[in-house]
């Protein structure tokens, strides 16, 4: 657990909980949470949502709270990978209680979030608005680095399905579309809690930071659109797949087709030669049965180079 100050736009570790305007509490540390959950009178549904990331996001006031103005920031950031790990082992959520005089921010306690946005300011913030801002800043940050990620692998899956229909392929096309489902519900329901802040006078105007708040709601945009752009890349590829083993099929029938017709030639001389009746030509004869043999495998060949000719063996 740590607990800050904000001096001259500063933020400044203190060892004073009682004076402390900012408290980042580990999620584990159930003592502290209760605790404070207690001492603010804190609705006990605060981590109710945790188990499902992608629908967690939300805005919530507090008035019941023992806090002035107070309101509630579900937030669910994303670690940006470069794998294929499922994507909600990448998924951690951040439950923020924010007044005009104290921000309480619970957290994982394997999560570095808190500590990239201090780092990444070098600690400069007008306000706790403006450290919420921030938050929200990287939040969207990582999630464009993540997008940009998920974009390569499209473009991998696009000229794979141009290529092959391998098992490998398809079941990559799987899990990704899958990842992209999650990125989606996540990234619609953020952008819902960023509208209902966003509406917030006393919090915008705590902000202080015009430029911030047009890139906060610049970044909600943008990502908001490109998830949207490649979930139809995605549909677009999965129909492309489709479509490639749909046509690989209907060649594989043609040639099957093509050769049963070639192979029907023989069988249909042969069967009348094969009839028990009397007048067959040559059934007295030693080459009668190389007769039929000739006559059947010209036809078949005959056969065989018509197909050909209209390409009905590719």
């Amino acid at each position: 657990m740590e607990s800050f100050l904000i001096t001259e736009e500063k933020l400044i570790i203190t060892d004073h909980e009682d004076s402390a305007v900012l408290q980042l509490i580990p999620q584990e540390n159930q003592d502290k949470v209760n605790e404070y959950r207690k001492k603010y009178y804190l609705p006990d549904d605060l981590f109710a949502w945790d188990h499902v990331p992608e629908v967690a996001p939300r805005f919530e006031k507090l008035p019941h709270a023992n806090l002035p103005d107070a309101f509630l920031l579900v937030l669910t950031n994303i670690v940006p990978t470069d794998d294929f790990s499922p994507i909600t082992d990448q998924f951690e959520i951040f439950t923020i209680v924010y007044s005009k005089d104290l921000l309480l921010c619970f957290y994982p306690e394997s999560s570095v979030f808190f500590k990239n946005v201090i780092h990444t300011r070098e600690e400069n913030f007008s306000s706790l608005a403006n450290f919420v801002g921030h938050c929200f800043l990287h939040l969207y940050q990582n999630y464009t680095k993540e997008l940009q990620f998920k974009k390569k692998c499209i473009d991998k899956l696009d000229q794979a399905a141009r290529d092959s229909t391998s098992n490998e392929e398809l079941f990559r096309l799987t899990d990704t579309t899958r990842n992209m489902v999650y990125l989606e519900n996540a990234l619609e329901t953020l952008d819902l809690t960023v509208q209902s802040l966003a509406k917030q006078k006393d919090f915008m105007d705590s902000l202080n930071d015009q430029a911030l708040a047009i890139d906060i709601q610049m970044y909600n945009r943008q990502t908001v659109k490109l998830v949207h752009l490649y979930r139809d890349l995605l549909e677009t590829i999965s129909g492309l797949f489709s479509d490639m083993m749909s046509n690989h099929l209907n060649h594989l029938m043609k040639f099957l087709e093509s050769t049963a017709l070639v192979i029907s030639v023989p069988t249909l001389i042969g069967g009348f030669w094969g009839m028990n009746t009397g007048g067959l030509p040559g059934r007295h004869h030693g080459f009668g049965f190389w007769l039929v043999v000739m006559i059947a495998g010209a036809l078949a060949l005959i056969m065989a180079l018509f197909l050909k000719k209209k390409n009905y063996f590719k």
